[in-house]
């Protein structure tokens, strides 16, 4: 059994589904999931790049002026400014893995620190075009 949960806060709505073997890969909608969710708070059409949420650092996303983290409860805080950001991903660590394709390359950002680390902007000799998503 396959089973994807996400909740409606932070303006980011998600679909929760279950995908059963029997169902014969039947996708089955839990009905009324939406009518129940209030969301905390509604973001701007400036939060829609690479969203990534950890449970401890909260919502992470690339906007127009960088990157920015919204924790429960908190205001917006714009952790990088002109990142040329668009991808996020958590890793194992906490740390931030950060797809800029603006600079063509793939970096670690700390979350707490603000500390950031190219991790690569080449392979075999030649620059990257625009490194866009990541994924594990």
């Amino acid at each position: 059994m396959f089973s994807a949960r996400s909740t409606l806060s932070l303006g980011v709505t998600c679909l929760l589904l279950s995908i059963h073997p029997a169902a014969h890969g039947e996708i089955i909608d839990h009905a009324g999931i939406f009518a129940q969710a209030k969301p905390e708070r509604v973001l701007s059409s400036d939060a829609g790049e690479g969203p990534a949420w950890h449970p401890k650092h909260g919502l992470v996303f690339s906007g127009p002026n960088g990157i920015t983290n919204l924790k429960p409860g908190t205001d917006p805080e714009l952790l990088l400014p002109n990142a040329g950001s668009n991808g996020l991903l958590f890793d194992r660590q906490g740390r931030l893995l950060v797809c800029q394709p603006r600079f063509r390359r793939f970096s670690r950002l700390s979350v707490e620190t603000g500390m950031l680390e190219v991790l690569t902007d080449q392979f075999q000799g030649k620059k990257y075009n625009q490194p866009n998503d990541v994924t594990f």
